[in-house]
């Protein structure tokens, strides 16, 4: 189960800027700052960035093997210590709608990209 934490979304955790790399911290920042919208995750208000659906899935493959690593149709965005337990085919609910997480990785220090699949 995924755990999301509601946060003041209306300014800097100011603690965070000694635990995370400066020069992550301004880029998770300013893109959360200029793409972020805020959205109801399992209950909670957090600031982040979801791509929509469109409508088939996208294919990630292995570059040596050309294999299906996975398949996902949404792209989720957030800070790290705005959840916990991400894990590969948890459920998330996400404004009402359920996704299963098909991936999990961590662009910068403070930021995780989770692809998901929608079911409905």
């Amino acid at each position: 189960m995924v755990r999301v934490e509601e946060r003041d979304i209306g300014g800097w955790d100011l603690r965070s800027i000694y635990e995370v790399p400066i020069t992550d911290l301004m880029e998770a920042e300013a893109f959360f700052a200029a793409f972020g919208r805020v959205h109801i995750i399992n209950g909670h208000k957090v600031r982040c960035v979801l791509t929509n659906g469109r409508g088939s899935a996208a294919r990630m493959l292995d570059s040596q093997t050309g294999a299906v690593v996975s398949e996902y149709d949404s792209v989720l965005f957030l800070r790290v210590r705005e959840v916990s337990g991400v894990s590969v085919n948890d459920s998330l609910k996400i404004d009402g709608r359920i996704y299963r997480i098909v991936g999990v990785s961590r662009v910068l220090e403070d930021m995780l990209r989770v692809e998901l699949m929608g079911h409905g």
